[in-house]
């Protein structure tokens, strides 16, 4: 069961065991930063294959052309509505799918059929609520922390809130007139900034600007997205110029923002978000998250 796995890794990265894996002395575990979205390895039916550890998301997912080349030997569940960047679609969750890390074999549960490029499953908040995850990206390393190893409350050095309509990371960010907006922490993202066509319109970002046309992946469907340049954002302490910015081609519709909606009667909590905050910012970071409390902490190496 996940649950059993989760329990797995907090001991690992707290004792002294030595096992044949790729943790150092320190706890740190190698990703790969494929085309900019985290992946570490994992042992799938014998062969190393990578999973994508991706903030972004409020499912496991288990890569779907494996799903559907193998229907008649997997076990499923219930069905959900998996909403990606691009669309929705209803799809049936995959149980007891054998996983070996760092030498211990588990069986999965609830797993979603996505689209994962090469990747052959996909951790998300149901995994990464479980401990502080460390994302050293310079270096290209991460470690799992217990919850009491750190004090976030004291070290967090950004505001990030839950989502207000989703289970999901939401981290504040300002431009150069000085307005922040709210933007979902995703390491599941490629991009720097994602947002909708009608949010960069709104704040000028699309007037007279090299707009490079091009596709991208989402775990249901593709899309055609055009990118550009802002000058300048701000991240908890830190100031970046020349900042990627990713929008939906005209036409093209694209589930990066909250869409809750709210009357004066009621009273909700969390940050309504504009789009996405990817790896084209979080590249030049350590970043340390805690998606069970709502913490955050950035630094430089």
């Amino acid at each position: 069961m996940l649950y059993r796995l989760f329990i797995f890794f907090a001991v690992l990265i707290t004792t002294d065991t030595v096992l044949a894996s790729p943790v150092d002395k320190d706890g740190w575990l190698p990703f790969t930063s494929r085309s900019g979205v985290v992946t570490i390895d994992v042992e799938f039916e014998g062969q190393t294959r990578k999973a994508i550890i991706d903030s972004g998301s409020e499912i496991n997912a288990i890569n779907a052309v494996y799903v559907d080349l193998n229907k008649d030997k997997l076990s499923f569940g219930d069905k959900i509505r998996l909403q990606g960047v691009f669309g929705e679609e209803t799809k049936a969750l995959v149980n007891a799918v054998p996983v070996q890390m760092f030498g211990q074999r588990f069986e999965l549960d609830a797993l979603a059929p996505a689209q994962l490029g090469d990747a052959i499953l996909l951790f998300g908040l149901p995994f990464l609520q479980n401990f502080i995850v460390q994302f050293d990206y310079p270096h290209q390393k991460m470690r799992f922390l217990p919850h009491s190893l750190l004090d976030m409350k004291k070290l967090a050095n950004v505001e990030l809130k839950k989502n207000r309509n989703r289970n999901l990371p939401a981290i504040k960010v300002e431009t150069i007139d000085g307005k922040s907006f709210w933007l979902t922490l995703d390491t599941g993202n490629s991009g720097g900034l994602v947002v909708s066509r009608q949010f960069a319109k709104d704040r000028g970002w699309l007037d007279n600007r090299g707009l490079l046309k091009h596709s991208a992946l989402g775990a249901v469907h593709s899309g055609n997205v055009e990118s550009f340049n802002i000058s300048y954002l701000k991240v908890g302490p830190f100031e970046m110029e020349n900042v990627l910015v990713t929008v939906p081609d005209e036409g093209v519709v694209m589930n990066v923002k909250d869409s809750y909606r709210t009357s004066s009667r009621s009273a909700v909590s969390g940050a309504a978000t504009k789009g996405l905050l990817g790896y084209d910012v979080l590249k030049h970071f350590v970043v340390t998250l805690d998606c069970k409390n709502w913490r955050a902490h950035i630094a430089v190496p």
